[in-house]
């Protein structure tokens, strides 16, 4: 798994954090929930945004797969919390994908 980052409007201390926080998730709980899906072929773009005009923060994921493209978005007040939510709405795509290629049981 790769990922690439743009941080727009937010300090190198903040960066450093959401970095660290996203390759955490990275290595951990994503890699769990992709399970067969293709990992070495995954790219994630992570793309965080300091509205200028409020305190609030864009946090929006892409997951690019082979035949797959995913994207989720999220704002808040703190960058950390929106990183988090962005996190949780991706792994529900990621597993609503997933999900598609397990073998359905049929009653008899």
């Amino acid at each position: 798994m790769q990922a690439s980052f743009h941080f727009k409007g937010i300090n190198e201390m903040t960066i450093k954090g959401l970095e660290e926080l996203f390759k955490r998730e990275m290595d951990t709980t994503i890699r769990r929930h992709m399970g067969r899906l293709p990992v070495e072929d995954a790219h994630f773009h992570v793309s965080v945004e300091k509205n200028p005009h409020k305190h609030q923060y864009f946090v929006g994921i892409a997951l690019y797969l082979p035949n797959k493209h995913m994207y989720a978005r999220q704002h808040e007040k703190a960058p950390d919390i929106a990183m988090h939510k962005a996190i949780n709405s991706l792994l529900k795509q990621i597993d609503r994908y997933r999900d598609k290629f397990k073998p359905h049981k049929h009653k008899k």
